[in-house]
């Protein structure tokens, strides 16, 4: 299975201690690669040649995958605990209902996004499930159908200014697409069809 590591430009407004914060991040990157790290042996960097912010880089790195299925992670999003991810792969390649499974950070207790939440999950599950109607990009497993024909569509075409407007700066693509499940939901008025 390929491992794709995607590095985004910083914008035109990062503070420059974090942009040689993230030149230090990438230089660290190399020098791993560079010697031959067991956990980078095999890793394919992809480097954007603009900034495209979480949305644009998770458009670019998905643009490179082959497989069915994609673990994307966030650096700066560390595992808490151990995770098992076979198991988690198993779940989504025999229930095809599962189509997004997020690795919280914090509690599984109603509250934001997360605010409806059930435990009733159709069909087979090899590890514990929760449902939510809120998304998040938090380190998760998805199918790769599942951000090209229907996430990234949503999150692409936003204009800055509906950016600016509704999200707040950082996390639009996580608010964007929440406040499309609300705007869908209350037409629907069934949450479990949305997933």
């Amino acid at each position: 299975c390929r491992r794709l590591l995607a590095l985004d430009l910083p914008s035109e407004v990062t503070l420059e201690s974090k942009v040689r914060s993230y030149e230090r991040y990438q230089e660290t990157i190399r020098h791993k690669l560079d010697q031959r790290d067991p956990l980078f042996i095999g890793m394919e960097i992809l480097k954007m040649s603009r900034h495209g912010h979480l949305t644009g880089l998770v458009a670019f790195a998905m643009s490179h995958v082959k497989t069915p299925f994609v673990l994307l992670l966030q650096q700066d999003l560390p595992f808490l605990k151990p995770v098992d991810i076979y198991l988690s792969l198993r779940t989504m390649m025999e229930n095809p209902r599962i189509k997004h499974l997020r690795f919280n950070t914090h509690p599984n207790s109603p509250a934001a996004f997360d605010i409806r939440m059930d435990r009733e999950i159709q069909g087979v599950s090899y590890v514990p499930l929760l449902r939510t109607e809120g998304w998040s990009d938090q380190n998760h497993l998805a199918r790769v159908t599942y951000y090209t024909e229907f996430v990234l569509p949503y999150a692409e075409h936003v204009s800055e200014e509906f950016k600016r407007k509704v999200c707040k700066k950082g996390f639009y693509m996580e608010c964007y697409m929440n406040k499309w499940w609300n705007a869908e939901m209350t037409k629907l008025r069934n949450w479990s069809v949305v997933h």
